[in-house]
């Protein structure tokens, strides 16, 4: 899936007068990918997609490229910002801010539903707009066998997990 901030950027490319073609490529996709993402954004938007339409009006379409292209909740996946909103009981996705999911815990994000890999994406999502969820222990076994996979999954790439398996050995002792 693409996210709609590579979609604004693709736009606002062939608004600047590229090529769909060159456009696509010059932001990590292929053509087919650069059309089909020019016809989303541009029905999200309400505005044709067509290009002699871009092409006559580039000022406005640069606009509304850079519109979405500022807004932080457009880096996350469509499909998670809507299962976000559902989640949270958002009234709409304008809601959905690195502030406003920072000051939550990733056990609340776990009990609303949220599977591990969104958990995953959201703190990195956090991270590049300098925030994060709540630090804080898991307070169930569901979610302690969570980080566990994730441990797993770190160390069946090769990465060193003794630092957080002593992590995790010190919670479980703690907890019995």
């Amino acid at each position: 899936m693409i996210l709609d901030s590579v979609k604004a950027r693709v736009l606002a490319s062939v608004a600047d007068g590229l090529s769909v073609p060159e456009a696509a490529r010059a932001n990590g996709l292929n053509p087919n990918q650069g059309r089909s993402a020019i016809w989303s954004l541009c029905r999200h938007l309400k505005v044709s997609a067509d290009l002699e339409a871009i092409r006559a009006d580039p000022k406005k379409y640069r606009d509304l490229a850079a519109s979405i292209a500022k807004q932080a909740r457009y880096e996350l996946r469509s499909t998670l910002r809507d299962r976000l909103r559902g989640a949270l009981h958002l009234r709409s996705d304008n809601e959905l801010t690195p502030d406003y999911l920072s000051n939550l815990t990733p056990e609340m994000l776990l009990n609303a539903g949220v599977t591990g890999a969104s958990l995953g994406e959201i703190q990195e999502w956090l991270v590049t707009n300098k925030q994060s969820l709540k630090r804080r222990p898991p307070d169930s076994p569901q979610h302690v066998t969570t980080i566990k996979r994730a441990i797993f999954l770190l160390d069946a790439f090769g990465f060193d997990v003794a630092k957080a398996q002593s992590q995790l050995r010190h919670l479980e002792d703690q907890e019995e």
